[in-house]
């Protein structure tokens, strides 16, 4: 093993250290900015409030480190292990995370900026931040990953599975989940601002009393999931598979379910102003007390569906499919809208033209 003033001397070269064993070591407060180390047992080292500025680790094991308080900058730890190390309190800065086992890491008031973790393995680490900005998770193995009362911003998680995740408490400001795997997650009394659940699997997933508000889940699978008492104002839901889906209590205002599969799917006590259902699929759809001022059902499939108790005013049904024609003379329905005629006339002329 390695004693701290040779360490030193290997440091003062500026040359790659290379399969050195450094297990154990006390480097805390150490400079290690603009280092490269190759194949380096680090384990048991501790790094309190060590500089680690463009530092770069390949094929290094740092299982059971201690980082608490160290500050990464612009550096990379690539084909690493550092299972069950403490990074509490770490600053970590546009640092990358490439093929690396974290499994078991403790993040407690941790804070990442503009980083990377791909094709990594964070499997039951405690990621507790105190800020988490702009940093994209990527094929990241998250089995029983806690990120509970973290605040993450802006974060990316992209073709991950987050079944097993605990986000208890966790704030999502912009937060991506595109393409992951969210099928039978529940998530109560959270905020997701404006955050994009493209094509993401959130299957028989459940929320409740959620603030959902302008958040994107065009192609999302969300059959048989459930929204109750949730304020979704502007969010989307175009094309996505809303299949026996339950709506209850929400607040769905300029709402957008263009060309949705929305088969038996319920829509109970809900505020649905303005919202536009073009082309959507609502077959065997239940609308039941809600709120339908203004919102365009302008070529929907509403066959089979039941309208209980819903106020209608100013509600378009232009060249939707019903099987009651009854609906569209109830007071406050429009059946057609003279310009969008128009407009279907206009280009069926020019569809033979051409």
């Amino acid at each position: 093993m390695m004693d701290t003033s040779k360490f030193r001397e290997l440091l003062a070269l500026y040359e790659p250290v290379i399969r050195e064993d450094c297990r154990g070591m006390n480097l805390d407060e150490f400079d290690l900015s603009g280092q490269i180390f190759e194949k380096v047992d680090f384990s048991g080292a501790s790094f309190r409030n060590a500089v680690l500025t463009e530092t770069m680790f390949s094929e290094c094991v740092f299982d059971d480190a201690n980082f608490t308080d160290a500050n990464f900058n612009k550096g990379m730890m690539s084909h690493c292990s550092a299972k069950r190390a403490c990074f509490e309190q770490t600053s970590l800065t546009e640092h990358n995370v490439v093929h690396s086992d974290l499994g078991q890491t403790l993040w407690h008031d941790a804070s990442l900026q503009s980083c990377s973790f791909s094709c990594a393995d964070l499997s039951g680490a405690i990621l507790r931040f105190e800020t988490a900005e702009k940093t994209t998770f990527h094929d990241v193995r998250l089995k029983e990953t806690d990120f509970s009362d973290s605040y993450l911003e802006l974060i990316i998680f992209f073709q991950n599975d987050l079944r097993q995740c605990r986000f208890d408490k966790t704030y999502f400001d912009r937060v991506v989940f595109t393409e992951c795997n969210m099928a039978q997650m529940t998530f109560a009394n959270q905020t997701f601002n404006q955050c994009p659940f493209s094509r993401a699997n959130l299957q028989a997933a459940t929320f409740g009393d959620c603030d959902l508000s302008m958040c994107n889940f065009q192609g999302a699978n969300l059959e048989t999931a459930t929204f109750s008492h949730c304020d979704g104002t502007n969010v989307l839901l175009i094309e996505a598979d809303l299949a026996q889906t339950r709506f209850v209590a929400c607040r769905l205002p300029q709402s957008i379910w263009m060309n949705a599969l929305a088969i038996n799917s319920t829509v109970l006590d809900c505020d649905l102003t303005e919202a536009i259902f073009h082309y959507a699929n609502c077959e065997a759809g239940q609308f039941s007390n809600c709120d339908l001022s203004r919102t365009d059902f302008s070529f929907a499939n509403l066959r089979h569906g039941r309208f209980d108790n819903v106020r209608l005013n100013d509600t378009l049904f232009h060249d939707a499919l019903v099987s009651d024609a009854a609906l569209l003379r109830r007071p406050g329905a429009i059946p057609r809208q003279a310009y969008l005629a128009e407009s279907q006339d206009w280009a069926r002329s020019h569809a033979r033209t051409g």
